[in-house]
C-alpha cells in the first residue's frame, strides 16, 4: 500500500487547501475588480490563514513549516498566473486574426524570479515566527 505526502504531514494538505481558496480569491478579484485586482489584501490573507494552519504545527521542524507556507502561496499563485495568461490568450486572439504582429511588450525576464524571491521570503518569515 503506498502512503501519500499528504497522509503523512497533515500539514501539506492544509496547506493546500488554503493556497486553492486563495487562488479562487485571486481569480475572482481579477474577474470582478475595476481599479486593477487588489492582490495585497488577498495575498495577506493567504499568508495570514497560512501561518495559522503552520501554528498548530509548532512542533514540526522549520523546514516543514516553510515548505507548507511555501505550497500554500504558490499554488494561490499558480490559480492567479493561469488567470492572468488566460485574459491575455482572450485578448490578442482578435488581434492575431486581424493578420496583425503580436503586440509588444509583455513581462520582463525578471518578474518571475522577483516574485518567487518574495513568495520564499515572505514564507520563511512566515514560518519563522511560528515556535
Amino acid at each position: 500500500m503506498m502512503v501519500s505526502v499528504l497522509d503523512v504531514n497533515p500539514v501539506f494538505a492544509r496547506s493546500l487547501i488554503v493556497g486553492v481558496f486563495g487562488g479562487i480569491s485571486l481569480v475572482l478579484s481579477h474577474m470582478y475588480t475595476r481599479r486593477g485586482p487588489l492582490i495585497y489584501p488577498i495575498y495577506a490573507a493567504i499568508l495570514f490563514a497560512s501561518t495559522l494552519v503552520v501554528a498548530q504545527y509548532a512542533e514540526y521542524p522549520f523546514g516543514i513549516r516553510f515548505t507548507g507556507v511555501l505550497l500554500s502561496l504558490v499554488v494561490a499563485t499558480a490559480f492567479g498566473l493561469a488567470r492572468v495568461m488566460h485574459v491575455a490568450a482572450k485578448r490578442s486572439r482578435p488581434h492575431a486574426s486581424a493578420g496583425k504582429p503580436p503586440i509588444p511588450g509583455g513581462a520582463p525576464w525578471w518578474g518571475m524570479p522577483v516574485v518567487l524571491g518574495g513568495l520564499v521570503a515572505a514564507s520563511a518569515g512566515a514560518a519563522a515566527l511560528v515556535r
